[in-house]
């Protein structure tokens, strides 16, 4: 027997980790399906990264010159529209099964419901001075000369004339320092390893006699020296420092799975596969190891992390979820379910 609110089938209450794209996109499909969604996002405002999203999109097809900030306006405004519930401030802490096959979500706020099953839709977090290891000051990171993550994309025109000095080899720190090339800023790029960014985002930079690109180098000394910042790179063979009025780093992302290991049941996790980077892994429709968990977004899409990919495992994890809620409880029933089954 379910537990209500847990139903199987038609209104079926599925809570949704996550209001970014993914979420939103799930939440969509699964209240046009039927079913019961609630999506619990534990910041502010539902959006996910997209929010942070401050150029004009000319990627996601039907929306040109919309900001990623505007699209996620766009998105919120679709589910709130369609009935979707959208819970802010909203953290969970525990994930409980019932015997019968349902479980209870605490938030941390002490708030208990019953759901049916569970999409995993938390994203990624940009990665920031921690990269920098011993390297890392508290006083520069307060001194406003460092930009992290989608933050570099603001303001380039003021970088105008300046130095900048970029952390990264992908995609996001090519084209940032396109754009303060663009500007008449000096670049000089910084990547761990062998540039990794599209050969076209590479191209836009390589020839410009005002960058300098340093592969397989990092940062290794920070010092602040009056309305300059002082770099010691580590580069092949040698030590040079540099003088610079800004740093940016754009060295990727990081899953937002860290919570997991408190939020389920101990004897699932050996059940929650996952890559070295800590991803989680599911089959090609969002099912993870556990049965009636599911993941979706750029949680579990370290190869093609996106608006339109997020969008698209949202609508078909959906599907799939529908499906198998159709005749039986999915939540393995007990706290003692084994871990290699």
């Amino acid at each position: 027997m379910f537990l209500p609110g847990s139903e199987g089938g038609v209104n079926a209450r599925v809570a949704v980790l996550g209001a970014g794209p993914a979420g939103l996109s799930a939440g969509l499909w699964l209240k046009r399906l039927g079913l019961r969604p609630i999506l619990l996002e534990r910041g502010e405002a539902p959006g996910g990264l997209v929010n942070l999203n401050f150029l004009e999109n000319r990627w996601v097809l039907g929306h040109v010159h919309v900001t990623g900030q505007e699209l996620g306006r766009r998105f919120c405004a679709h589910a709130r529209a369609e009935g979707v519930e959208i819970r802010l401030r909203a953290r969970a802490v525990a994930l409980l099964p019932e015997a019968s096959g349902a479980a209870q979500i605490v938030l941390e706020s002490g708030e208990m419901f019953c759901c049916a099953a569970l999409v995993i839709a938390t994203g990624t977090r940009y990665r920031g001075l921690e990269i920098l290891g011993e390297a890392q000051d508290g006083a520069i990171a307060a001194s406003g000369r460092v930009a992290l993550g989608p933050y570099a994309f603001l303001d380039t025109a003021a970088q105008a004339g300046r130095h900048v000095l970029i952390v990264g080899g992908g995609d996001n720190a090519c084209e940032n320092a396109r754009l303060l090339l663009d500007v008449g800023a000096r670049v000089t790029l910084v990547a761990r390893s062998r540039i990794r960014a599209r050969r076209q985002m590479l191209h836009a930079i390589l020839d410009n006699p005002a960058c300098v690109i340093h592969e397989e180098s990092r940062v290794i000394g920070l010092a602040l020296a009056r309305d300059t910042l002082a770099l010691k790179l580590a580069l092949a063979g040698s030590e040079q420092t540099l003088l610079a009025e800004r740093l940016h780093i754009l060295a990727g992302y990081t899953p937002n799975t860290d919570f997991l290991a408190d939020f389920l049941p101990a004897a699932w996790q050996a059940l929650l596969a996952r890559d070295e980077a800590g991803y989680l892994r599911t089959d090609s429709w969002g099912r993870t190891g556990i049965p009636g968990v599911y993941a979706i977004g750029d949680v579990a899409d370290p190869e093609f992390p996106s608006i339109v990919s997020a969008i698209a495992q949202g609508a078909k994890t959906a599907k799939a979820l529908e499906h198998d809620l159709r005749d039986a409880p999915l939540f393995p029933c007990g706290l003692d379910f084994p871990a290699n089954p």
